[in-house]
């Protein structure tokens, strides 16, 4: 009995330790520059790119979706929800990477779009912070069936 309680924590414990884990580089990732334009113009931490990143959604730029999609798979942690927070962090994911793809950044103040020449440690970092929670959600998952199929063994 002693190690089916043990085995019980750590299967929960691991899970927890990758979502602090993303809460945290999320966080770090926001005083990070995150890509670096041609000329030096305009290297942008992540929190200007949070707070006005949403703008590029009505030029095409569908990366910042990411965000929400993050916060859904981490509400959806604590909320043990973790079908649904598998499917947002993995989604999270892919719009991250669809930045990959894109090769000029629009100016705020003018109409001028600047060549992206490089990602920045906020870019990576904001990248590892959806991956660890894809992390805690995919192995709170496999571990909740875990769970429920050792209860199943108890039971008979």
């Amino acid at each position: 009995m002693r190690k089916y309680y043990s085995q019980n924590y750590i299967y929960s414990s691991i899970p927890f330790i990758f979502f602090v884990c993303s809460v945290f580089l999320y966080s770090v990732s926001l005083s990070q520059d995150s890509i670096y334009l041609e000329g030096g113009q305009q290297n942008t931490s992540g929190l200007f790119l949070l707070l006005f990143g949403w703008i590029g959604l009505l030029i095409g730029y569908y990366a910042w979706i990411a965000n929400p999609l993050l916060l859904v798979s981490w509400l959806s942690f604590l909320f043990n929800s973790y079908s649904i927070g598998s499917m947002a962090s993995i989604g999270s994911v892919v719009f991250m990477f669809s930045f990959l793809m894109i090769n000029t950044m629009p100016s705020i103040e003018t109409s001028i779009k600047y060549q992206i020449t490089g990602y920045g440690p906020g870019y990576w970092l904001w990248v590892a912070s959806a991956v660890c929670s894809v992390a805690a959600n995919l192995i709170a998952l496999g571990s909740w069936w875990r769970c429920i199929g050792l209860m199943k063994r108890d039971i008979k």
